[in-house]
This record gives structure tokens, sequence and C-alpha cells, in this order.
């Protein structure tokens, strides 16, 4: 009878840990999300600036053809250098991503697991 409460207590103890893993799991996907909606706000806005640099570059094209070249070349350094870093972004997000699938996965075959281990020792 001992030994059958303390399976069962070891049993609701692991139930109680996968829902937790599940709720880590869980806020782990939505700050994923959270950064694939930042970096997608982040290119909207590295796009509005580069065609704000171009309309720059195109009125300064009133003055010197030099100043106009000056201009788009900045503005493509910058927008390289965001691109590299959004690129670096999205490398991470998948990493994360493939880490959070992995992890799920453990935890699914962890229920199983433990819900066969009940069902044997019922």
């Amino acid at each position: 009878m001992r030994r059958e409460l303390d399976e069962r207590g070891e049993r609701a103890d692991e139930r109680d840990r996968v829902a937790d893993e599940r709720e880590r799991l869980a806020d782990e996907r939505e700050r994923i999300a959270d950064e694939r909606e930042r970096i997608a706000d982040e290119r909207e806005r590295l796009a509005d600036e580069r065609d704000r640099r171009l309309v720059e570059a195109q009125v300064a094209g009133s003055g010197t053809v030099r100043r106009s070249q000056d201009a788009l070349k900045r503005a493509h350094e910058a927008l390289e250098r965001a691109r590299n870093r959004i690129n670096r972004a999205d490398a991470e997000l998948h990493r994360e991503g493939a880490d959070w699938q992995r992890e799920e996965a453990e935890v699914k075959r962890e229920i199983a697991t433990t819900e066969r281990e009940g069902e044997n020792a019922e």
C-alpha cells in the first residue's frame, strides 16, 4: 500500500514537472515569435530608411553627382550591415527553434514513458 502511494506521488511529481516543462516551452515559443516579429519590424524600418535615403540621394542630385553617389553608397553600406544583423538574428532564432523542437520531443517521450509506467503499475 505504501509503495503504491509512493509510486502515485512520483507519477504526480513527474506530471507536474512535465507540465512545468510544457509551460516553459510555450513561453520560449512565444519569445521566439516575438523575436521574429521584431525582426520583421526591423526589416520594414530598414526598407523605409533605404527609401528615404534614396530620395535624399535624388534630392542631393541637384548638387553634385558625387555627393549623391556617396550618400547612396553610405545608405547601401548601412543597409548591408543591418541585413547582416538580421540574418544573424534569424539564424539564432532557427537554432533556438531546433533546440525547442528537440526539447519538446524529449518531453513527449518522457510523458509517454511516465504514462506507460503508470499503466503498468496499475
